[in-house]
Parts: structure tokens; sequence; C-alpha cells
């Protein structure tokens, strides 16, 4: 398609699939043994269950504490030198590290080093759909384009909840199945660094709508902006809740259902919630997409509200009613996150999606930290607390969602 000067290359189809796989493989590397957390903690040598857990938490909290220590730094490099080369060479650095891990045995010190390396690659791979979006993207596309980012992480998710017990009933042990992760990693790794591009030879939209104002000013403006304000407390309860959440739902479950559950059949929730997540993901921010005045607000506080509701469902059902609630909350609560995310994005014009979503995914990865630390250190296993906690935080945003307001089209420069 041409218009104007401008360009919307088939091409960028691709460079999105390339880039959803190498963000998939983060995830599923951050997401291997949550479905699997009571049998890893066995595994890696600790005898005591609230240690145990603690340690398995430990990984996915260096995970995002990678993201929270180089978060803003790696904007600057990507201010330098674009997104695509940074986030090449961190996809291969990822899977070095997915394959060493394979290779670990039951050392638990050598998975954290493996960990700690992966953690080095998260700013480069999760920060950079919003510039991705941008640069080979129309306007009327950015919510799908942006969705991609949120899609990938839940794929990945969905790779590591179901596939690590499936693999276990085939009769692979803990290496072999980190091995397969790890081989497929560098699969993915390869795709991305032969088929992603920085940008087109044409840009698809004004030029001003692809770069916007530079990192710094931008940093300026946003401090200001109420409404960008808004959509990050909004981003730190959900990415908090989501990672605590999906990192405990094996011990959760257990808890709830007195270990009546086991492993694969927590993984089998992890995808439905997944897989409802993926749904709701290219669903909602399409709707909002075709929305004549494109509102993201009332989409928002809709999900949360009902997100806090699934929550209590997986403290109150048992058995296959389990299935109904994963459905629903992985429908509402991730397929809201990409909306969040582009709520967040247009509130913060005139600066780029690139910084935006490096201040939204930083502040949702800093949510996730403190958040799966506090359910740690404060409840130490009562996961009855854990719930109403992570109850709590997600009835708060949905508060916060209630107070805030929309921009108008023309702040976001948007056509009815």
């Amino acid at each position: 398609m041409e218009d104007k000067g401008y360009r919307v290359y088939t091409r960028r189809w691709f460079v999105w699939l390339s880039y959803i796989g190498i963000n998939a493989a983060l995830c599923y590397f951050w997401a291997t043994f949550f479905s699997v957390t009571t049998e890893a903690w066995h595994y890696y040598g600790f005898t005591n269950a609230a240690q145990g857990e603690a340690a398995m938490s430990a990984l996915s909290m260096v995970i995002m504490a990678g993201m929270v220590i180089l978060s803003i730094p790696i904007s600057a490099v990507f201010a330098k030198f674009g997104w695509f080369k940074p986030t090449a060479i961190s996809g291969a650095l990822l899977a070095v590290c997915a394959v060493a891990r394979g290779y670990c045995g039951p050392n638990y010190t050598m998975l954290m080093i493996t960990t700690i390396g992966a953690s080095l690659t998260q700013p480069c791979t999760l920060n950079c759909f919003g510039m991705l979006a941008a640069k080979w993207f129309p306007p009327k596309e950015r919510g799908v384009a942006n969705a991609g980012g949120m899609l990938s992480i839940y794929i990945g998710t969905m790779i590591a909840q179901f596939g690590f017990p499936w693999m276990e009933k085939m009769g692979m042990d803990f290496p072999a199945i980190l091995k397969v992760f790890g081989y497929l990693t560098v699969v993915l790794a390869v795709i991305f660094i032969f088929v992603g591009k920085e940008e087109p030879d044409v840009p698809p939209c004004e030029q001003e709508l692809v770069e916007r104002i530079n990192y710094v000013d931008g940093i300026k403006q946003l401090v200001k902006n109420k409404k960008f304000i808004a959509s990050v407390f909004i981003f730190f309860a959900l990415n908090g809740v989501y990672g605590a959440f999906t990192t405990l739902i094996d011990p959760i479950l257990q808890f709830f259902n007195k270990g009546g559950v086991d492993s694969l059949f927590v993984g089998t929730l992890g995808t439905v919630i997944t897989i409802a997540g993926c749904f709701g993901t290219l669903i909602l921010p399409m709707m909002t997409d075709k929305d004549a005045m494109h509102r993201r607000l009332p989409i928002i506080r809709i999900c949360l509200a009902g997100s806090a509701v699934a929550l209590v469902f997986f403290m109150t059902w048992h058995g296959n009613s389990l299935i109904l609630a994963s459905a629903l909350f992985g429908f509402l609560f991730m397929g809201v996150q990409a909306v969040s995310v582009i709520f967040g994005c247009e509130a913060g014009y005139p600066v780029s999606e690139g910084t935006t979503n490096s201040i939204l995914q930083w502040i949702g990865n800093l949510g996730s930290l403190i958040i799966l630390a506090i359910v740690n250190a404060a409840f130490m296993g009562n996961h009855l607390y854990s719930m109403i906690f992570i109850i709590a935080m997600t009835v708060a945003s949905a508060l916060i969602a209630c107070v805030s307001k929309e921009s108008s089209l023309h702040e976001r420069k948007l056509e009815v």
C-alpha cells in the first residue's frame, strides 16, 4: 500500500512474527518452572517448602531485576543504535544461556548464573516492540502491532507451563527438557537475526508519527503528564499481579485444593489462561481500534473488575470448574494488559512509543519484583493472604482506571 510517499510493507508481518518468536523464547525461559515449582525445588536440592518456593521465585525475580536495572540505560542504547541490533545481540546471548542451562544438572548455583545472563537480555528484547510498531506499522494498525509484544509473553509462558509437564509425562527428565528449550531458543534467535530489520526503506506514515521527540525531553514531559502517570500505576499493578500469580500458581492451587492437583493439571490451567489471554490480546485492542473514538479506558475498567472476580474463583472453585476460571481470568486480565500499553503510549504523545513503552515495561517489571517479594517475604507460604493481596492490587488498578481520563483524539493524533 502506497500513499503520499508512504508505504506499508508486507514484510512488516514477518518482522513482527520473528520478534514474537524471540520474545516468546525469553518468556518461556522466565516461566520454565511455574507449573512444576514443587518438583523443581526438590530437584535442585531444597528440603523446606518455604525455602524451595523462595528459591524458585528468586529465578523469576532475577529476570525482572534485569529489566528494572537496565531498562533506562537500554533506552539510551536504542536512541543511539536503533532497536534491531541490540535486540539481535540479546537474542544470541539468550540462546547461549538457554542451552547452557540444560547442562547445569541439579546445580542451583549454575542455574542462577544462566538466569542472570538471560536477565541481561530482557530490556533489549521486551522494550522494543513499541519502536517496531512505530517504524513498521501505520497508526491504524498500532493496536494490533503493540499487542504482539504482549502476545509473545503469553505464548512463551504457555510453552513453559504446558510444555514442561507434558514432556515430563513423555519420560524426559529436567536436563533433557531444558535442552529442548535451549535448542528451540537457538532456532528462534537465528530466525529473528535473519528476518528482522530496523525499519522499512519508506516509512508507513508521517515521520513525526514515527520518531516524535527525543528520549530526554520525553522523560521531562511524561513526569508532568497525569494521564500517563495513571497508566503507569495501572501497569505497575497489572504486571505485579501477573508476575506473582503466575510464578506461584502451582503452590497456590495446591494450597486451595489441599494438594489434590498434579503438575500436568496446573500446566493445563496455565495453558488455558494463556490461550484465553492470547485471544484477549488480539480481540480487545482490535475492539478499541474499531471504536469510533478509540476509547481504551472503558475496556480496561470492565476487564479489571472481571479479573478480580475471576481471582476469587481460584480460591473457591475446584476441579474442572477451574478451567472456566482460568479462561475468564486469561481473556480479561491478560488481554487488557495490551490495551493498557496502548493507553499509556497514546497518553504520552508526542513522546515516542519507544520511550513510553520502555517506561511502562520498566515499571511493570518493578511491580512484578516488588509484589512477588512482598508475597514471599510477608506471607511466607500463606497463600490465602497472598491471594487476598493479589486481588486487592487488582481492585486498586481498577479504581485508578475509573478516575483516569482519556486523551482526546487530537492529543493522540488519531482520526474518527
